[in-house]
């Protein structure tokens, strides 16, 4: 009789984004993310990285909705956010054919 105990795996986890991550997903400069960032985009610190979680991305968008003059494209993402849109959305409502989903570090 085998007495040891099965192996266990952490909960699924959100993987956290990049800066070039989400980058790509809003579809902005990486010094568009450094502004929003000043401006209040909550992002979490690992060490000297910085990381972004979908979720509070999302609520962020959706609470300023593109308070910023020049931030149309969070404004539209804010949107989508609010709406329950996601990622398939937001390339359907852009010319681009794809939409990168970006991938965990």
């Amino acid at each position: 009789m085998n007495n040891s105990t099965p192996h266990r795996f952490p909960p699924a986890v959100t993987p956290l984004w990049t800066t070039a991550d989400l980058s790509r997903y809003l579809r902005i400069t990486e010094r568009g993310i450094y502004e929003m960032r000043k401006a209040g985009l909550p992002s979490i610190k690992v060490g000297h990285l910085v990381r972004f979680e979908e979720a509070a991305v999302r609520a962020w968008l959706a609470e300023h909705n593109g308070s910023a003059p020049s931030d149309a494209r969070s404004a539209q993402l804010a949107q989508l956010a609010s709406d329950g849109g996601d990622a398939a959305e937001c390339a359907a409502s852009d010319s681009f054919k794809e939409f990168p989903h970006p991938a965990a570090d």
